[in-house]
This record gives C-alpha cells, sequence and structure tokens, in this order.
C-alpha cells in the first residue's frame, strides 16, 4: 500500500509560490502581501499539524521507526492491509537504524 508522488507535491507548492510572487510582485510593487503570507501560513499548519499528529500517534502505537510512518502504520493496525517501509529523511534514518540497533 502506498502513493508514489515521486516529486509531485514539492513542485506544485514550489510552482503556487512562484505563480503568487510574481503576481504579487507585479499587482502590487512588492512580493510580500498578504496573499502569499496567508499562502504560507496555510502551508506551514497543514506541515506541523500533520508532523505533531504523527508523533502523537507514533507514540501511542508504539511505531517502529520514523515517526512519520505513523499514520499509514495505524491505518495498517486497523485494517490489517501491508503498508510500505518509510524512510525517514536526511539524516535521520540513520537516527533510527541506531535506534533499531540500541533497543
Amino acid at each position: 500500500m502506498g502513493l508514489n508522488t515521486k516529486r509531485w507535491p514539492q513542485a506544485v507548492v514550489l510552482g503556487i509560490t512562484i505563480t503568487l510572487l510574481g503576481v504579487n510582485s507585479l499587482s502590487e510593487l512588492s512580493a510580500v502581501t498578504l496573499v502569499l503570507n496567508g499562502f504560507s501560513l496555510l502551508w506551514l499548519l497543514y506541515v506541523f499539524v500533520h508532523l505533531g499528529i504523527s508523533f502523537i500517534l507514533a507514540a501511542l502505537i508504539a511505531t517502529p521507526g520514523c515517526e512519520m510512518r505513523a499514520i499509514p502504520h495505524a491505518y495498517s493496525l486497523l485494517t490489517g492491509r501491508q503498508y510500505r517501509e518509510h524512510f525517514c529523511p536526511g539524516f535521520l534514518d540513520r537516527v533510527d537504524k541506531w535506534e533499531r540497533g540500541f533497543w
């Protein structure tokens, strides 16, 4: 189970940000406006709420490895379907491997 979107979500967010930046620069002669600030705030809220839920859920159901896989892990526990392995980004993957060897 899993959704392989590759880098499409990053491209969409970057495209919207660049578009808003360009429209704001042309229409109001300023790169920073309420629309761009609002979009940035909504995006940051989504990211931090998603991660917050993942961290709490990982602690409650003892998700092995990266906390970012807590939502797929909870889904697999509820449905009985297997989920695809999820690795933490960057150096955090090494921390997870160290934790597995430590405990």
